[in-house]
């Protein structure tokens, strides 16, 4: 009887082993070896992330560190911006070289609203702006660019020299002048003239004696009507430097805008000898002229003009042989005028109107 049992028993083990279906085991031998597949996808993707970000942080550091490297060359020398204005500063008041590309500010005179003969007024304002204080010609501020480069010399032992830190302050100094100096002509340009006017005042504070300095400031000063205030700085200009031409005529030009016409002719009329081809002198001497009804010596002045192919001056030289009725040698001017490319089409307009009134 037991060993019927044993033999019994035996017999549902096997079977009992043989009730696992192959395909679940499959399924499970395949589960098992995708995770592990995964497991090791995720374990390699975290690798690459980590050698990214680890590359990227030494660019990153390497970066910092060139930097640093160049703030700190950078603090070795001092340079003075790239758009600044010449040091025009004169060793002596004597010296009588002139700064070359000045700015120049010189604002119109009034003219007379028609002719003697009644011509039209259209003429006159076509060639002429009637308002004090206008711009008749701007010798734009294209001031000569410097670029001035100070190396700070640092001792190898012990601290700096009462020499050397002297230099190093002057060096400063000069540097923030130039900066100023960049800031007006910037809002000189935009035409914010207030803005400029400070800036230029401040570069004063730092070179009391620079006299094209002081003749910016009597520009401007010129500009925003303050005649009193312009001829004062064109003086202080001019006791540095006895004849320099822009701050003659700035003088000039505040003298006439005060009601001093005398006095205004004399500084233009002085400006005239020294630098015969000045056109911003010619042109207000030959409009002041004009204006006092000289006209011979106002055609004088706008025939110079003409002969150096400046419009104003044929629009002038026509206007007052026209005035004198001149008819054929206006005429000549008109044409002349024609014939000059930059001419604005404005101007072109108007001389060609002029001439088909004088051929009626």
């Amino acid at each position: 009887m037991s060993l019927l049992v044993d033999l019994l028993s035996k017999t549902k083990t096997k079977e009992s082993r043989k009730d696992i279906p192959p395909d679940l085991r499959r399924t499970v031998v395949d589960g098992t070896y995708k995770r592990k597949a995964r497991r090791k996808v995720i374990i390699l993707s975290i690798v690459v992330l980590i050698i990214f970000f680890a590359g990227f942080g030494i660019i990153y550091v390497m970066e910092t560190f060139k930097t640093s490297l160049s703030s700190i060359a950078t603090n070795t020398k001092q340079t003075v911006p790239s758009s600044t204005i010449r040091d025009e500063k004169p060793s002596s008041p004597s010296n009588t070289e002139t700064p070359a590309n000045v700015a120049t500010v010189s604002p119109k005179v009034l003219l007379p609203e028609t002719g003697s003969q009644g011509k039209p007024q259209s003429q006159a304002r076509a060639s002429s702006p009637r308002v004090v204080g206008n711009l008749i010609r701007e010798s734009e501020p294209t001031i000569t660019t410097t670029s001035t480069v100070i190396k700070a010399q640092v001792p190898s032992k012990g601290k700096a020299t009462a020499p050397e830190t002297l230099n190093t302050e002057k060096a400063q100094q000069k540097t923030n002048r130039d900066v100023y100096l960049f800031a007006a002509r910037t809002h000189e340009a935009k035409g914010e003239f207030k803005q400029a006017l400070d800036s230029y005042l401040k570069a004063l504070d730092l070179d009391p004696t620079n006299y094209v300095v002081m003749n910016n400031i009597s520009g401007v000063y010129i500009r925003l009507k303050f005649f009193s205030e312009a001829l004062s700085y064109a003086s202080k200009a001019l006791d540095i430097k006895t004849n320099y031409s822009p701050s003659l005529i700035n003088a000039g030009i505040a003298h006439v805008s005060l009601g001093n016409l005398s006095e205004g002719e004399g500084f233009l009329a002085r400006v005239a000898t020294l630098d015969p081809s000045n056109k911003v002198a010619l042109f207000n001497l030959a409009v002041l002229c004009e204006k006092q009804g000289n006209y011979d010596k106002a055609f004088e002045n706008y025939y110079k003009l003409s002969q150096m192919r400046d419009v104003d001056g044929y629009l002038g030289a026509a206007r007052i042989l026209e005035r004198q009725g001149r008819n054929s040698e206006t005429a000549r001017f008109y044409r002349e005028i024609l014939a000059i490319e930059t001419a604005s089409p404005s101007v072109r307009q108007f001389a060609n109107q002029r001439l088909s009134q004088l051929s009626q």
